[in-house]
C-alpha cells in the first residue's frame, strides 16, 4: 500500500506538470495569435514570450535629449524612463532610435521647481479659473552652465488688468507675473499669445517666476506657459536687448495687455495701457530678404504701421530706426 500510494502522488504530479503547460501554451497561443500572418514577427514574439527577460542589444544604450511631440500639441524632452520620472516628468509615448525613450512632459505648478529643458508652468485648476489667490512660484534651475536665456511663451495668461486709480494709475497692483527681470515692470492683465527672453541670471543657477492674486477683487485668473531653456550657442538665442523676437516670416506684433475694448469686470473699470515699458521688439533676417513691412493689423485708432523710417500713429509720424 505504501507503494502504491507514492505512485498514485507521483502520477498525479504529472498530470498536475501536463495541466499547467496546456494552461501556459494556450495563453501563450492566444498572445501569438495576431502575429501569424507575419512568419518573422511570430517568431520575434514567441521569443519574447517565453524570455522576456532577454534584452537586445539594439535596445541598449543612452536615448538623446531631443524635442518631441507629445498629446495635445505639447512639448515634450526624449529620455529614458526612470530619468523622465526621477526629473518629475510624465511619459507620454515612446520616442527616439527604436523607440528606446520616451517623450518626457514636465508640467509644475505653484512651489514646483525644475531644470528641465521645457516646462509647463500652469495655475491651480487649469483649464478652469483658479479658485484661490496670493503668490504661486515655480523656480527654475539651471540645466547646465551653457544655458544662457529662458523663452517663456504665455499660452494662456490671464490677470487682472492695471488700476485706474489716481495713485497708481496703470500700475498692476491687483494681480501681476513677476519676471526677475530688469527690463520689466510686474505684468498683468490679457497677454495670451504673447512671450519674452529672458537672461539667465549670470550671479545665480536659478531664476523664480511669479504670480501675485489679490483675492478682494473678483477676477477670472488662469495662466499656462511654456518654459523653454537656451544654450549659449544656440541659433534659437535672442539678440541682446531684445525682449521679443520674431523668427518668421510673418506675424504680428502688439504690447502687453493689448485689446480693441476697454477692459471691464462688472462696475469695475481698468485701463490697457502699463506703466514703466521699455524694451526691444526684433525680428531675425531671414535668407532672401533685404526689408521688413509693417502694417496696422486693424482699424482701430491704437494700432500703427510703418513707411520707410517713420511710424505711424492715427494722423502722426514718428522717426524710428531699424539697426
Amino acid at each position: 500500500m505504501y507503494i502504491n500510494f507514492i505512485n498514485a502522488t507521483i502520477y498525479n504530479k504529472k498530470m498536475t506538470r501536463l495541466l499547467h503547460l496546456n494552461i501556459i501554451f494556450e495563453k501563450l497561443f492566444r498572445r501569438v495569435l495576431p502575429y501569424a500572418k507575419n512568419p518573422s514577427s511570430l517568431l520575434k514574439k514567441i521569443f519574447f514570450e517565453i524570455f522576456p527577460f532577454i534584452i537586445l542589444p539594439y535596445k541598449i544604450g543612452n536615448v538623446s535629449p531631443a524635442p518631441c511631440p507629445a498629446q495635445n500639441g505639447i512639448e515634450g524632452t526624449c529620455l529614458t524612463r526612470n530619468k523622465c520620472l526621477k526629473i518629475g516628468g510624465t511619459p507620454h509615448g515612446n520616442c527616439g532610435t527604436n523607440n528606446r525613450g520616451v517623450c518626457c512632459v514636465n508640467e509644475l505648478s505653484c512651489g514646483g521647481a525644475t531644470s528641465a529643458r521645457v516646462t509647463y508652468f500652469y495655475s491651480p485648476g487649469y483649464p478652469s479659473f483658479m479658485q484661490t489667490t496670493g503668490n504661486c512660484q515655480l523656480t527654475i534651475n539651471q540645466q547646465n552652465a551653457n544655458i544662457c536665456q529662458l523663452k517663456i511663451e504665455f499660452l494662456t495668461l490671464e490677470l487682472a488688468p492695471p488700476s485706474i486709480d489716481t495713485n497708481d494709475f496703470g500700475t498692476c497692483s491687483i494681480d501681476y507675473l513677476s519676471l526677475s527681470d530688469n527690463r520689466l515692470p510686474p505684468l498683468c492683465g490679457l497677454n495670451s499669445g504673447q512671450h519674452v527672453y529672458i537672461d539667465f541670471n549670470a550671479a545665480s543657477s536659478y531664476h523664480p517666476i511669479s504670480i501675485d492674486t489679490d483675492g478682494n477683487t473678483a477676477y477670472n485668473r488662469k495662466w499656462y506657459m511654456k518654459i523653454t531653456q537656451i544654450p549659449c550657442n544656440s541659433t534659437e538665442r535672442a539678440p541682446a536687448g531684445c525682449l521679443m523676437y520674431y523668427n518668421e516670416t510673418s506675424g504680428t506684433v502688439s504690447s502687453f495687455n493689448y485689446d480693441t475694448e476697454a477692459p471691464t469686470t462688472g462696475n469695475a473699470a481698468w485701463t490697457r495701457q502699463i506703466n514703466n515699458l521699455r524694451y526691444g521688439i526684433c525680428v531675425k533676417p531671414q535668407a532672401g530678404s533685404c526689408s521688413i513691412t509693417w502694417r496696422a493689423a486693424s482699424t482701430d485708432a491704437i494700432s500703427l504701421s510703418a513707411q520707410g523710417n517713420f511710424l505711424k500713429i492715427g494722423a502722426d509720424f514718428f522717426l524710428f530706426s531699424i539697426p
